[in-house]
């Protein structure tokens, strides 16, 4: 008995050749899968969309082969004052273009006077950046960051 995706493929190829002959009831016929074929595919996509749940992961440990790209990229740089010092992995400073290219992108969210003061101590040269005036917590406005 042959498989029913065997047979499906076969009524559709029987169905395409009797169309391009000129049946008009084949042609309908293939326009009607046709339809069917591109509801089910929406349907799925709606389906997956719908019940897909978010899972957020945290890395504990930060992985080096991130540092390593920052630095090739020049986003970052070492933080030289930390060169003789004992520690775990490399301390890295932002570079000002990149914070001011985040700080210029369109939605980013008010920062809070903390925010600032915190970002400050992780860029290279932080008053070479236009840093925006800082806004006072605003309970409940999604483009705030809390602080």
């Amino acid at each position: 008995m042959p498989s029913r995706a065997r047979t499906a493929s076969s009524g559709w190829s029987s169905s395409v050749s009797h169309s391009t002959a000129g049946s008009h009831a084949a042609r309908r016929a293939v326009l009607k899968m046709i339809v069917k074929r591109e509801q089910a595919i929406t349907r799925e996509i709606e389906r997956t969309r719908r019940h897909r749940p978010v899972e957020q992961l945290i890395e504990a440990i930060d992985p080096d082969n991130a540092n390593r790209a920052l630095l090739i990229l020049g986003i970052v740089k070492r933080d030289p004052a930390w060169d003789n010092r004992p520690h775990d992995g490399d301390r890295l400073l932002l570079e000002p273009w990149a914070v001011a290219a985040a700080l210029a992108r369109r939605n980013a969210p008010r920062l809070t006077r903390r925010h600032i003061e915190s970002m400050r101590c992780r860029v290279r040269d932080p008053d070479s950046i236009d840093w925006p005036e800082p806004v006072e917590r605003q309970p409940g406005d999604p483009r705030e960051m809390g602080g």
